[in-house]
């Protein structure tokens, strides 16, 4: 019996005996391991300490000549990795820390920060969250040491997706982002009560938003980097609405007579324009104007502004009485008008637009007046042929235009 278990101890001794070994880490070639601890079948298995050729250091468990286990590694420059190894890998529940003072605690895979974790920076900044092959991809919240926070989604340590962000004067941004920056739709608001909801790019507004105002004005439109531009609707705190064109925060007012006119529209290829806003633009051109229309061989008043929301807004239009209408542009010119009806009519924009530029059943008007010698109605004066240039009531001839 006393035999038997000499030789028991003496098994067990020889499996897991202490002693030195020198050898190179699989997948680790060009770095000594001298080793001293536990060995099993010629190699380093249990616990042990080593030091390396490279003047690194590690404690802990080994299998097979590789950390695996529980183990702290800690470079020449004083880097520390303590945690789970599997297979030579970082990989398990860790803490690692860097010489300036990072400091990271949670998952790693094979070496990567991958899984949930707190990374410590150390200026004071932090995140914790979630990780992927060593970059911040996720949900996380990363604050800084003046108060202020990000809470959302992140991509490739960049904030991505949605989030909140809290700014440490108490304004708050929460919606959409893009590479770290407020892309899309959001909400920002500020801490005397004033709020932006809808698009961004690249932190500004940027697209279509409405701002509300802490004396219950509102401002909601078309915004271009940052300012109010393009067509909006500016209410007022008594009820009063300013709705058009903006440019720069600006409401424009066009005239016919003026010669330069104010760009309203985004400078934007006309190809990459929507159907309204080229309405819009092309509204402008004509609000104020007097249009004849061949269906009822009547001039009409146009309104000026004109304002529209969608492209099958109508306008009225309100008919005058005039005897003559001629257009610069055209060359067009009607003798012996005679406005018949008395009743404004409602146009699509759509419609009016057709006739003006398609189909060629309307135009705008340069010069309108009666006869200039008698007011009267003069009838088939035809500037073309001329064939009857003079008024037939009156007999006169020229009838220059009253306008």
């Amino acid at each position: 019996m006393k035999t038997i278990t000499f030789f028991l101890i003496l098994l067990v001794q020889t499996s897991f005996a202490q002693q030195k070994l020198t050898f190179e880490r699989p997948n680790f070639a060009g770095e000594t391991i001298y080793y001293e601890g536990e060995v099993k079948n010629g190699k380093a298995n249990g616990y042990g300490t080593a030091t390396t050729s490279l003047k690194n250091a590690y404690k802990g468990n080994w299998k097979d000549n590789d950390y695996h286990g529980q183990g702290t590694h800690t470079w020449e420059n004083g880097m520390q990795y303590s945690g789970s190894w599997v297979n030579g890998q970082g990989t398990g529940k860790a803490i690692h820390t860097w010489p300036n003072g990072d400091k990271y605690e949670g998952d790693f895979v094979n070496g990567n920060l991958h899984g949930n974790g707190i990374y410590y920076f150390n200026n004071g900044m932090q995140y914790s969250g979630s990780w992927l092959n060593g970059k911040r991809t996720g949900k996380g919240i990363h604050t800084w040491p003046n108060g202020e926070k990000y809470e959302g989604d992140f991509v490739d340590g960049a904030f991505h997706g949605n989030g909140i962000f809290y700014f440490n004067n108490g304004m708050q941004y929460s919606g959409s982002w893009v590479n770290g920056k407020r892309t899309g739709k959001g909400i920002h608001t500020w801490t005397n009560g004033e709020k932006y909801v809808g698009d961004f790019v690249d932190g500004t507004f940027h697209g279509e938003g409405t701002y509300y105002f802490n004396n219950s004005e509102q401002y909601s439109g078309n915004w271009v980097n940052g300012q109010r531009t393009g067509y909006g609707k500016y209410t007022y705190a008594n009820g009063n609405v300013q709705e058009g064109q903006f440019l720069n925060g600006v409401l424009q007012v066009n005239s016919y007579n003026n010669t330069n006119p104010v760009a309203t529209t985004l400078d934007v290829p006309y190809e990459e324009k929507d159907d309204l806003t080229i309405l819009r633009e092309m509204s402008q051109v004509i609000q104020g104007e007097t249009v004849y229309l061949y269906s009822d061989k009547t001039n009409y008043f146009i309104p000026n502004p004109i304002y529209l929301k969608s492209v099958n807004d109508e306008i009225t239009l309100i008919p005058f009485y005039a005897t003559y209408a001629y257009s610069y542009s055209t060359g067009r010119n009607e003798f012996g008008v005679n406005t018949w009806k008395s009743n404004a009519i409602k146009i699509k924009i759509t419609d009016l637009m057709t006739l003006l530029y398609e189909t060629g059943g309307a135009y705008i008007v340069s010069e309108i007046g009666p006869c200039m010698h008698c007011s009267g109605q003069g009838s088939s004066w035809d500037n073309s042929s001329r064939t009857r240039d003079y008024c037939e009531h009156c007999g006169a001839t020229g009838c220059v235009p009253v306008y």
